[in-house]
């Protein structure tokens, strides 16, 4: 084996650590920010709420008849202690949720995922994935896929 290919293997391994520990990175801060002490309880249910039930239809007037409060109470309560609105998380959990899908069955076609996640309209879904993450969900698996393959 000559240096070349010896360094290669050392720059694939710590290429693929470093994408590794920047995604776990950043699903620990998003589940910090969650248990954070700041952060009232009753805000912690609702963000929890929407991680757990992204796929079903949420508004934000369903969201707060659960939690019995005023549509414009609740959105501003959350604003005021995340910063973030509720469609935000909801759209958040949803496209985190469509990458997974995307990156782990590549026999599900972008409709699939689209509705999976909670979304009513593929090209909508589009839109909306192509906003957050800079590209479509079909650029996004093959990039996802070419990373994957230049590892090896």
């Amino acid at each position: 084996m000559s240096k070349r290919d010896n360094y290669m293997r050392t720059w694939r391994c710590r290429y693929a650590l470093n994408v590794l520990l920047s995604e776990f990175t950043a699903e620990s801060l998003a589940a910090n920010n969650l248990n954070s002490d700041k952060l009232p309880n009753n805000v912690k249910a609702i963000i929890e709420w929407i991680r757990v039930h992204y796929e079903e239809s949420i508004t934000v007037s369903s969201l707060a008849e659960h939690f019995n409060y005023h549509p414009t109470y609740m959105t501003s309560l959350l604003k005021k202690y995340t910063g973030h609105t509720v469609s935000y998380y909801i759209t958040r959990y949803r496209i985190t949720a469509a990458k997974n899908l995307l990156t782990a069955n590549r026999r599900l076609s972008i409709e699939e995922v689209a509705y999976m996640c909670g979304f009513k309209d593929e090209k909508y879904f589009m839109r909306v994935f192509k906003k957050t993450e800079g590209m479509t969900p079909g650029q996004f698996r093959n990039a996802f896929c070419e990373k994957k393959l230049n590892l090896k």
